[in-house]
């Protein structure tokens, strides 16, 4: 009994070294996310002629939940139609709290593993969330399936094995989630590539952004918002952490020695991996790592932070590839600090839906200028941010629609 106990201590004790505690530095507030309110989206066609018609939305990995529940926003106006296959440990363990993002939608939900030829379903459409991490496992669900069309989209323009990827079907459309992506992919392939982005919106409750004045930022309740936020698998080839340290650490007595900055400047990092991020002992009043949150928490301290940092540590997020970074702003309406060349590349970002980094500037001094600003001008940003959600959602569904009409009239 003693061995047993000790053994269960030592296992706990090397995922902690591993793995870290859920939050080390900070804790999350007892606060919560919800849907933010939207214009609903319209459809502007109709499948009454094809009853039978479904839909395959498929996600068999462990991560690109918040594109997925994106999909089912934007898809809304079709649930009834919508199966969801995704791995059957997910839906047991409710894997970083995914039923939080996709339990609202009527979607019918299955296996990734199961043997799906007995369903007799017809099809219509099939959309591949994780193209480029699982393309065995859609090619196995594919020839069960058997969907009229099949809509592919890739994170990765540079994905090693490319031919494997087009054979998947015979009617595969392949997309993207920006123009820099498509752009890429297009060249790579010799293909037409589309780029659509779903956002899933949301909003803290309650949300404490929608009784703020005109005061600055230092007179509102801190707990509305606060601090800045880093997100994403804990690695320095994504972001660029030491950069980011070495620039909190030149201006660490200027922002704890004013009393406006200093009340409202804390930089949150939200991921989850072994702990690759080398923060110096003294930032440790500075910055606050969560580690390994389910999405309720997650979001929610984003929600409360004034703005996301992408810092962005590899070549690859501005030529090839997206950044997770992108979507996460969309969702929880938090703007990034963006510079001139990030806005190039993900070209739907307008100047009045971030915080434009320009040339010479650092992210610190955009940092420290977000914390001087009014409420009313962060509240201005935020708002058009959630306004470009719903343009860029709006854009997904006209997209997605026209291969569902494509299928249905194939079908007649």
């Amino acid at each position: 009994m003693h061995r047993r106990c000790w053994m269960l201590h030592s296992l706990l004790l090397s995922q902690i070294l591993l793995y870290g505690l859920p939050t080390i530095f900070g804790q999350v507030k007892e606060m919560r996310i919800v849907q933010a309110e939207s214009e609903p989206l319209s459809p502007s066609i109709s499948l009454e002629s094809c009853p039978q018609m479904r839909i395959a939305v498929i996600n068999g990995v462990n991560f690109h939940f918040e594109v997925l529940a994106g999909i089912l926003h934007v898809l809304k106006p079709f649930e009834g139609r919508i199966e969801v296959f995704l791995s059957p440990w997910i839906q047991k363990e409710n894997y970083d709290g995914v039923s939080d993002l996709i339990s609202w939608s009527k979607a019918k939900v299955r296996s990734t593993n199961g043997n799906h030829q007995s369903l007799r379903k017809v099809y219509g459409l099939a959309i591949l969330i994780s193209t480029d991490y699982e393309v065995v496992q859609n090619q196995r669900l594919l020839n069960m399936l058997q969907p009229a069309s099949t809509i592919a989209v890739v994170h990765n323009s540079d994905y090693k094995n490319m031919p494997s990827l087009l054979n998947l079907s015979s009617n595969l459309a392949l997309v993207t989630l920006s123009p820099h992506v498509a752009e890429s992919l297009s060249k790579v392939t010799g293909k037409t590539v589309q780029w659509l982005l779903p956002v899933y919106p949301l909003r803290p409750d309650p949300d404490c952004t929608a009784s703020l004045g005109s005061s600055t930022l230092s007179k509102m309740d801190p707990n509305c918002l606060k601090g800045f936020s880093m997100q994403g698998k804990f690695s320095n080839l994504r972001r660029n952490y030491s950069d980011m340290w070495k620039q909190i650490l030149e201006h660490a007595p200027d922002i704890q020695s004013d009393t406006t900055v200093g009340g409202l400047f804390h930089m949150n990092v939200l991921g989850k991996g072994p702990d690759r991020l080398n923060l110096p002992p003294q930032l440790q009043n500075l910055v606050s790592v969560h580690r390994r949150l389910p999405f309720q928490s997650f979001y929610t301290v984003i929600c409360h932070t004034l703005a996301l940092i992408p810092s962005l540590a590899s070549q690859n997020y501005f030529t090839s590839k997206f950044s997770s970074t992108i979507i996460t702003s969309l969702s929880t309406g938090t703007p990034i600090i963006a510079s001139n060349r990030l806005m190039r590349a993900y070209h739907f970002l307008k100047p009045d839906t971030v915080y434009v980094q320009s040339n010479g500037e650092e992210e610190i001094d955009v940092m420290l200028k977000i914390t001087r600003m009014t409420s009313e001008e962060l509240l201005q940003t935020r708002k058009r941010l959630r306004g470009l959600s719903e343009e860029l959602n709006k854009r997904t569904l006209d997209v997605i629609e026209g291969y569902l009409h494509k299928a249905c009239q194939a079908a007649l």
